[in-house]
């Protein structure tokens, strides 16, 4: 693990993403093998680093994961619709970091692009297409 801070909000939910992170956060996503069409932009996206205990009462560990609002989408493939409240249904997900979000603006005297600080979306697309996709439930 990274000395990535405890929590990070990518996005607060609260409309659309702003212009400087309209691209970045779209291929964020989908380097995590998230479909960003299917993320909700009124809900907020953040990456938390929770602790994980092993079931078997080992020693745990610190393990980073996304927590996002994902539309449902029906057999069909379509999004489906809160027969109540007329919006789009979602829940909420979590799911493991892969791709750590990158640093947008550079602290103080620091360099915008440190040599030797590899950009973490550059093959990030690349290597989540190597990762293979898990098994639908009753395809064995």
């Amino acid at each position: 693990m990274s000395n990535a801070p405890i929590a990070l909000t990518v996005h607060d939910g609260n409309g659309p993403l702003p212009d400087h992170l309209r691209e970045v956060v779209p291929a964020w996503l989908r380097a995590n093998r998230i479909n960003p069409d299917q993320v909700s932009g009124q809900h907020p996206i953040h990456v938390l680093t929770l602790p994980y205990q092993q079931p078997d009462g080992e020693e745990g560990w610190m393990v980073q994961v996304i927590v996002f609002h994902q539309y449902y989408v029906g057999p069909d493939g379509q999004q489906e619709k809160n027969l109540l409240s007329g919006r789009l249904a979602c829940f909420e997900r979590t799911v493991p970091l892969t791709v750590a979000f990158p640093s947008l603006a550079p602290a103080d005297g620091e360099d915008p692009e440190p040599e030797g600080q590899p950009d973490p979306l550059a093959h990030a697309e690349e290597e989540a297409e190597t990762v293979p996709e898990p098994e639908a439930e009753g395809a064995r």
